[in-house]
């Protein structure tokens, strides 16, 4: 889709979501991707999405005190270091965030 999209993780971890991430890609199960044996066409198909201007960013953040200000802070501290605008936003379970 060319789209840039930040992963907003209240519950899980950026490595179990970065895990499922590439089991997506791969097609792969989590005992297969966490072996290793696939890690070189891992990294190809995200160089893949990279060349097409492709981001996915996962951010962890604790639950309960994250407001949408501290989310905007980081988009914008992205958009600053690296030139990325956002066009998709993920929220994982965003009942536990802050009001």
């Amino acid at each position: 889709m060319k789209k840039n999209v930040l992963y907003v993780d209240l519950e899980n971890g950026e490595q179990e979501i970065a895990t499922r991430l590439e089991q997506s890609i791969m097609k792969k199960t989590k005992m297969e991707i966490l072996s290793g044996e696939h890690d070189d066409k891992i990294q190809k198909a995200l160089r893949k999405y990279k060349r097409l201007n492709s981001e996915v960013v996962i951010k962890r953040y604790p639950a309960l005190s994250t407001t949408t200000d501290h989310i905007q802070a980081f988009m914008d501290e992205q958009y600053r270091q690296f030139g990325i605008k956002f066009q998709i936003i993920i929220f994982d379970y965003a009942a536990l965030m802050g009001s």
